[in-house]
């Protein structure tokens, strides 16, 4: 009966790091298969790395464009706050984008170091070279924290445009015309003088 081997490993050593959570991770330093050239892995790698980095300053841009819309809501810039709205979109799409990209590279990655695609990019970060372990897991968690902060913002701003919301709403209900006493709306007319 052949048995798949065990990955070779390192000295069996392993290292602990910081995890995406709270705590630490025990991460086991495991050798690419070697059907995977250490060439190759480095370039997945590096490939894994530009998409996490794009995606961190598409979050990045999206929370500077939040900020800047949240100066608009306050001192109530209307045109203004509309062009937010488009930008905000135009930059979610570009986040998706980062997104996908970065989602395509983890599975590419995955694939080319015996791992199942929907292998989570924490039990991924496993099998990479030890020397890229420091600057991954400081992408993910950048880009985890600035998403965190671009989600409490768009809730900031969400709560800052109901209020105007609201405020518009008392406005245009305190403009309705007064009805008489068989419920329809009393008109305003003018009568020219000597009419």
């Amino acid at each position: 009966m052949s048995q798949t081997p065990p990955p070779n490993r390192i000295f069996g050593q392993s290292i602990t790091a910081p995890s995406l959570g709270s705590g630490c991770l025990t991460l086991e330093l495991l050798v690419a298969p070697a059907l995977l050239g250490q060439d190759r892995l480095n370039e997945l790698v590096e490939h894994l790395v530009e998409a996490l980095r794009e995606e961190l300053k598409q979050y990045g841009e999206m929370l500077a464009l939040l900020d800047h819309q949240r100066r608009l809501v306050v001192p109530r810039h209307g045109p203004e706050l509309l062009q937010s709205f488009s930008a905000l979109r135009e930059q979610a799409n570009l986040i998706r984008i980062a997104r996908e990209e970065r989602e395509q590279r983890r599975r590419h990655l995955a694939r080319n170091v015996n791992l199942a695609e929907t292998t989570p990019l924490e039990h991924l970060v496993a099998r990479l070279p030890a020397v890229y372990l420091p600057l991954v897991q400081a992408l993910i968690e950048e880009n985890q924290e600035l998403f965190r902060r671009v989600q409490q913002r768009a809730r900031q701003n969400q709560l800052l445009l109901n209020q105007a919301v609201q405020l518009m709403e008392q406005f245009m209900n305190a403009l309705r015309p007064l009805s008489t006493d068989d419920g329809c709306a009393e008109p305003l007319t003018l009568h020219a003088p000597g009419s």
